[in-house]
């Protein structure tokens, strides 16, 4: 399973992006199925992978202090618990090695590390996909050497695609034309931005999007190491490849830089391909699918049973080229920016978004895919209804918390609940354990990233 942090579906050539960014990714795509329309369920890495790692919405995520780094400054975040089942401890119990190859966010703060038998947290020194592919290539030989009868799962992560897009690369690896020394996006740049002051021009939007095309289609090119290293070992026939993001990336399009802010379609329009052994290639699904959809999925192909608790459905059906109308007749929801917006709320082509402050967006997505035109005001009822689905969604997430919190395992819930908590349901402030403290080179990957001052 391979992850790319921060891909914008419409910028990779297989999702008719406008540069050839991703020829190795789109081969990819050609053996086996991509979907082309897949919703990430925030904008915002941890509570995105903490989604589909669980197959549940970020709505059923406790939130709570994460870490408290030595300065003090505490990291308060929605997250697994111990009481989830995670895919990479599904295919554990199971009988499966599995390893990740991982930086950033991924650690025991966030329970991104839960189910893994072998882990390598590897420091942020762009660009990272070449040491990330060599350590990831390396396990595979040791895999093939010492465990060749055990079935294995290897989660391989990079941010190379990640702000600020570019850095470390050669002059001459600016492939489409991008200034290394113009316009890009970094954490210097994003403070004065929202506060309005920063005063960037359409064209230097245009050149950071242009470095951000060059830094995906290097991505792409140095991933295709391990993906030869299957062939190289013999084993890609029998092996299942999964290709994902977390979210996507805004330049200025609705307001925005960056991501974690909102959850408009270039924040959260994510690629899904799969390629597995026995399934058709060149299989295109259209339907509506959601990045909580890729833990079934992954066990269905392994004829793993799939944990009560996954909200997402397998898309195997849809691998296969069937109808999958169970896919169609559901509600795609996105929430977990960690600032300015409540979250999405989508049915069939309608996809409606509320912010923080009660203003209303709605676009019909088979005739405004660049959510351009807001509806609210012309279609209030439809406006109206999605508003209500999306607030129900909330307070069944509250109900799943309180429900895996306290059984361990799903019960019927009355979807027209209004779940109420009185008082303090976990562990008083003076019992609960210490939030985890987070390592010095985690602290300064987060601080490179922006995420923490």
């Amino acid at each position: 399973m391979i992850a790319f942090d921060t891909v914008r579906a419409d910028r990779m050539s297989s999702y008719d992006g406008p540069r050839p960014t991703t020829p190795n990714l789109d081969a990819l795509a050609a053996q086996g199925s991509r979907f082309a329309d897949c919703t990430a369920q925030a904008p915002f890495t941890p509570h995105s992978f903490s989604s589909m790692f669980a197959s549940i919405y970020v709505a059923d995520l406790p939130v709570r202090e994460r870490a408290r780094p030595e300065n003090e400054v505490s990291v308060t975040r929605a997250g697994l618990e111990d009481f989830h089942t995670t895919l990479p401890e599904a295919l554990r119990d199971s009988g499966y090695f599995t390893g990740a190859v991982v930086r950033g966010w991924f650690t025991e703060a966030f329970g991104l590390k839960q189910g893994f038998d072998w882990f390598a947290y590897k420091e942020r020194d762009q660009p990272e996909l070449p040491e990330v592919t060599r350590t990831a290539t390396r396990w595979l030989q040791q895999w093939r050497a010492t465990r060749a009868s055990q079935p294995f799962f290897l989660f391989v992560y990079s941010v190379d695609v990640h702000y600020p897009f570019m850095k470390g690369r050669s002059p001459d690896a600016h492939v489409f034309g991008g200034d290394p020394e113009g316009f890009n996006i970094d954490r210097e740049v994003l403070t004065p931005f929202r506060m309005g002051t920063l005063g960037e021009s359409d064209v230097d939007l245009a050149n950071a999007l242009t470095l951000y095309d060059e830094g995906l289609h290097w991505a792409d090119h140095e991933i295709q190491t391990l993906l030869d290293e299957l062939d190289n070992l013999g084993v890609a026939e029998n092996t299942i490849v999964v290709f994902v993001s977390d979210h996507g990336e805004e330049f200025g399009e609705h307001g925005s830089l960056s991501h974690g802010q909102n959850n408009f379609r270039t924040s959260v329009h994510v690629p899904l391909i799969i390629r597995a052994p026995g399934f058709p290639a060149n299989n295109l699904v259209t339907t509506p699918v959601m990045n909580i959809d890729v833990m079934p999925t992954i066990l269905d192909l392994c004829d793993i049973p799939v944990p009560e608790t996954a909200k997402g459905l397998s898309l195997v059906p849809s691998m296969r080229g069937e109808p999958q109308p169970e896919l169609e007749y559901r509600n795609i929801f996105s929430e977990g920016a960690w600032t300015g917006f409540i979250g999405l709320a989508r049915a069939g082509d309608h996809s409606f978004l509320l912010d923080e402050h009660g203003n209303r967006f709605l676009f019909n997505l088979a005739l405004d895919p660049e959510e351009s035109h807001n509806l609210a005001a012309e279609l209030p009822a439809m406006a109206g209804g999605l508003q209500r689905v999306l607030i129900q969604h909330k307070r069944e997430g509250l109900g799943t918390q309180l429900t895996l919190l306290l059984h361990g395992s799903p019960v019927d819930l009355d979807s027209n609940a209004n779940p109420i908590v009185e008082g303090e349901i976990f562990a008083s402030p003076g019992e609960r354990a210490p939030a985890p403290t987070l390592s010095e080179e985690s602290i300064e990957q987060l601080k490179a990233l922006g995420y923490l001052e």
